[in-house]
């Protein structure tokens, strides 16, 4: 068994080749490239000269989040889980809805996808963290004017504890009954169910052993984060543990990196660790350190939780275990722009670009200051022979005084800086290929209205590509281990049914039920065009159908059936941007289910059967001719017969009378 001292020593010295291997060079890179966002000055600038500063980070970075957002927030499921079973593919289907209401509806999904890929964009690294959250929610309520039925029925539910009470007469009591009093109470709610939680990390406050290349495969990881004492006094820990630990009064690169951040608000810092009165609010700074160790001494090492704090602890390194626990996987899930291989972190947006931005930033002070120069160009004056003040303050219709005639002469300036202009040209054209971000698919080329629709289509495709590489990364990456961990959670620590409302209607959700062990679909849209793209493929698909339904005779034929086709125009609303599909289009099989049951059509016969049907047919059908022939002949050998008796009787009686004397 490793004593505590052995836990503490180890997770010391992790920490410490973190911070040196890592921490500081990326800290470093970091605050870089917050200034460059920022758009603050270099550090080279000159006094009296031009110090302006191009923003190329900030729009690169900022032209890649809308197409990012669209394709990740902008469709009805970011992620879909395929059964590998035909029985498990209703459960399949509600665990996709359930985890993407997961993310958007119980957690700020629009506000994590932004936060995260923007830190991976700016800093190289995003780091999502994923976790089951049993804190109970606390909230205060007051209610007025109760009767003594509602008091009791509101203190008798679970979790209600009165805070406060108080109680007056009822100034209108109805007629012929008792009287009554009103009640006025403050109550505490508290539900204990647990839940999934998401929030990104500060990427400094990540820490990761140096050869990490897979995170699935980290020996050790850490996040180190300052919780106040009441914080951990709710999280269960004693207070004789927590009134050892030391409060927190850290600086440096960390510090920095907050400021930095915290100029938007007025540039207040985080403020001083310790300067808080009340001790409940005493921040302390506390590690949760997830490493591979061998705790319970059986020789494999296994993987733990281990939260530590500094404090005054038997250690000699100043640090106190606070929980140590086993687990079955870490709960972060990063994404990192550009994937080199054999390494966690990759290359930002801000790498490629920062120096575009040095560049274009020398070229625009130089034609700034060639241009000030060719307005207020410098003066040659006679020393003694003007007064320098009035030189100085130069303003229309001022006085210049001067002692004699032709002591001031201007030195003009050529405009030379108009050279420059390719140059910026070229910086911005470079910027769009390391990038992808171009004024076309931005809509800011005025010359596209010169192009045909065509080449401009085929223009803003071929710059959206890298735009749609980091998009695929993320997916595959980041966004699905993230979507994996959520269903993890639920499938092991939500003990209970829980009913939610999805698709309009409110269905029982009971993930006890599921293995979770589905295959997992990222639907991000990438590799089948943009997604006005799929709407007109899509639109096209439902043209087709029509010949397909006219040519099968009707919708339900062997090609095409209507569960066909509802399932089309479910995909068309989505990709239309529709939610709530279900309430334009009636479900067939919801249909068919409510209608009552219809007489089963008779099967179609075999071609086989349909030959031997269409032979007796023929068969009946030359019996029914020869019949009709022969009926016919013989009415005309009858009607034959008659007439040449009638002829022959005529001729009989006219030979008779001719003979009579």
């Amino acid at each position: 068994m490793i004593e505590d001292s052995t836990i503490v020593k180890i997770i010391s010295q992790k920490l410490g080749e973190c911070d040196e291997a890592i921490g500081s060079v990326q800290a470093r890179d970091r605050i870089k490239a917050m200034r460059y966002y920022l758009g603050e000055p270099f550090g080279n600038e000159v006094e009296g000269r031009s110090q302006v500063v191009s923003r190329d980070v900030a729009e690169a970075i900022d032209g890649m989040m809308p197409s990012l957002l669209r394709i990740f927030a902008g469709g009805h499921n970011t992620v879909r889980f395929d059964p590998r079973t035909k029985a498990d593919e209703a459960l399949a289907e509600q665990a996709t809805d359930f985890v993407n209401w997961i993310w958007n509806s119980e957690n700020r999904g629009f506000a994590i996808f932004y936060e995260w890929f923007k830190d991976a964009l700016l800093y190289r690294l995003g780091v999502l963290k994923i976790w089951w959250d049993e804190a109970p929610l606390v909230k205060t309520e007051t209610y007025q004017g109760l009767t003594d039925a509602e008091l009791t029925n509101l203190l008798n539910q679970d979790g209600v504890v009165a805070v406060a009470h108080d109680s007056r007469p009822d100034p209108n009591p109805p007629a012929g009954m008792p009287l009554a009093r009103l009640h006025q109470v403050t109550v505490r709610i508290t539900k204990s169910s647990g839940r999934v939680r998401i929030e990104t990390v500060p990427p400094e406050a990540f820490l990761v052993s140096a050869a990490t290349v897979d995170l699935a495969r980290a020996d050790f990881i850490a996040h180190r984060l300052r919780r106040t004492a009441g914080d951990l006094l709710a999280m269960g820990f004693d207070s004789a543990t927590i009134a050892r630990l030391t409060s927190d009064s850290t600086a440096g690169l960390e510090s920095l990196e907050n400021q930095l951040r915290n100029q938007l608000n007025g540039g207040l810092g985080t403020g001083s660790a310790a300067s808080s009165d009340d001790p409940a609010m005493r921040p302390i700074t506390v590690v949760e350190a997830y490493l591979r160790i061998d705790c319970d001494g059986d020789g494999i090492a296994e993987l733990r939780q281990i939260t530590i704090a500094e404090g005054k602890g038997d250690s000699s390194s100043g640090w106190i275990i606070l929980d140590n626990q086993p687990i079955d996987n870490h709960p972060f899930a990063v994404l990192t722009p550009v994937l080199m291989p054999h390494s966690l972190v990759g290359r930002s947006v801000a790498d490629q670009t920062q120096d575009l931005q040095l560049l274009k930033s020398t070229l625009l002070r130089q034609m700034l200051d060639n241009l000030y120069l060719t307005n207020n160009p410098e003066k040659e004056v006679v020393e003694g022979q003007a007064n320098l003040e009035d030189l100085l303050s130069s303003r229309p219709g001022g006085i210049k005084r001067v002692k004699q005639p032709n002591v001031i002469r201007m030195l003009e300036t050529p405009f030379v800086a108009g050279a420059s202009f390719p140059m910026l040209d070229y910086i911005d054209r470079d910027l769009e290929q390391r990038t992808g971000v171009t004024r076309l698919n931005q809509g800011l080329d005025p010359d596209a209205i010169n192009r045909t629709a065509t080449g401009a289509s085929l223009l803003a495709h071929a710059g959206m590509q890298r735009v749609e590489l980091i998009a695929r990364v993320f997916a595959e990456t980041g966004v699905r281990q993230a979507f994996r961990r959520i269903l993890e959670l639920v499938c092991k620590y939500q003990q209970k049914q829980q009913t939610i409302r999805l698709r309009d209607s409110w269905v029982d959700i009971d993930p006890r039920s599921w293995d979770g062990d589905w295959d997992m679909t990222v639907e991000v849209g990438i590799g089948t065009g943009s997604r006005e793209q799929q709407v007109v493929q899509m639109m096209q698909l439902l043209q087709i159908n029509s010949q397909v339904i006219a040519a099968q005779g009707g919708v339900n034929g062997p090609i095409l059936d209507w569960s066909r086709l509802y399932d089309q125009l479910v995909k068309l609303g989505e990709l239309m941007g529709i939610k709530n599909t279900e309430s334009y289009f009636n479900n067939p099989e919801t249909m068919m289910t409510a209608m009552p049951p219809q007489p089963m059509a008779p099967p179609l016969p075999s071609p086989a059967e349909v030959a031997m049907q269409l032979a007796q047919a023929k068969a009946a059908n030359d019996i029914q001719i020869m019949q009709a022939k022969a009926a016919a002949s013989n009415q005309i050998a009858a009607e034959k017969a008659m007439t040449e008796m009638q002829i022959a009787a005529a001729k009989a009686g006219q030979q008779t009378t001719e003979v009579r004397p």
